[in-house]
């Protein structure tokens, strides 16, 4: 029986897909990295490199959903660009030539929107059509691993599908976004309250999943990039009123200019992250809804409702 490969099965999206597949009896296989035995279920490999063998490990797939991939690097020296393009672009790259050779049919490679850009600050939203245009290493990283898959997809059988998602959130979610819920959950003031003209698409990890799993299917989707959101973008002001909606809550936001904001971020060397809460980042999944025929199945509102409680309940517990 065929069965649904996905990399990067501990992780955030990885684990929410597998999850997704059994509970509806669809055959899968998650690739790991930590110590777990091989199985019919599960794979183990020590990294996702150009030398990871995969001879064995890919019988009876016919499809890999590669999510997998080295996002943080905290610094910029030769030693950590080599290791992001190691794993994201040479060990996808290897990955994909294993896959084509032992005759997987579909390769669905979990990409970025970073591949377009940081933001859309007085442009139009992000459109699959836009040229690439990454800003840091994990986005080229990511772009070169694009054009290295749609050019083997040219030379081999095995189709090739890539997803660009944004920001992508729901129950477990980390950093900036868990910060916010801690801090909307403790009714402490907030400093956004004139923050009302930017823009910025999310894709709640729900709708994420119901894409991949329509890409999986779905005969017009290999050769194609698909951009993903919710659909409903918000300023920074209706992200945070949305979300203290989910505790129950009418957070209070201080009338703070985002030129302040700017300059404490400056200060406290966190300008990245206020860039992105302040700025704009806005998605187009026109294309992804007409090729696919489908449409986000969740409302921003119903997955800010899903986060906020898997919060409470861990707080709780």
């Amino acid at each position: 029986m065929s069965r649904i490969m996905v990399t990067g099965a501990s992780g955030f999206v990885g684990k929410s897909l597998i999850a997704s597949l059994e509970s509806d009896g669809i055959p899968s296989i998650g690739v790991f990295r930590d110590k777990r035995s091989s199985s019919d279920r599960a794979v183990h490999v020590s990294g996702i490199d150009a030398a990871t063998n995969w001879e064995g490990k890919l019988n009876n797939v016919s499809c890999i959903v590669h999510c997998a991939a080295k996002v943080h690097i905290f610094s910029h020296n030769n030693q950590s660009l080599k290791a992001l393009y190691d794993i994201n672009l040479d060990g996808t790259l290897n990955l994909a030539k294993s896959a084509a050779k032992a005759g997987v049919k579909r390769f669905i490679f979990l990409s970025s929107i970073k591949v377009n850009g940081e933001s859309t600050c007085e442009k139009t939203p992000f459109r699959q059509s836009n040229i690439p245009d990454p800003q840091d290493p994990y986005g080229k990283s990511k772009a070169l691993a694009e054009s290295a898959l749609l050019n083997l997809g040219t030379k081999t059988d095995m189709e090739i599908v890539i997803l660009r998602p944004p920001l992508v959130y729901g129950p477990g979610v980390k950093a900036n976004f868990a910060a916010i819920c801690k801090l909307i959950s403790k009714r402490l003031p907030l400093p956004f309250g004139l923050i009302r003209n930017n823009r910025r698409s999310m894709v709640y990890i729900k709708n994420l999943v119901s894409l991949i799993r329509e890409c999986i299917v779905n005969d017009r989707a290999p050769g194609n990039i698909f951009l993903v959101s919710d659909n409903e973008d918000l300023s920074l002001v209706e992200f945070v009123n949305k979300l203290g909606a989910s505790y129950g809550i009418k957070p209070v936001l201080l009338p703070i200019p985002g030129s302040l904001l700017i300059f404490a971020g400056v200060l406290l060397r966190q300008s990245l992250i206020v860039e992105r809460l302040i700025g704009s980042l806005q998605v187009d999944i026109t294309y992804t809804c007409e090729v696919l025929q489908w449409s986000p199945p969740y409302s921003v509102q119903q997955g800010f409702n899903d986060t906020a409680q898997f919060f409470t309940d861990e707080d709780a517990g």
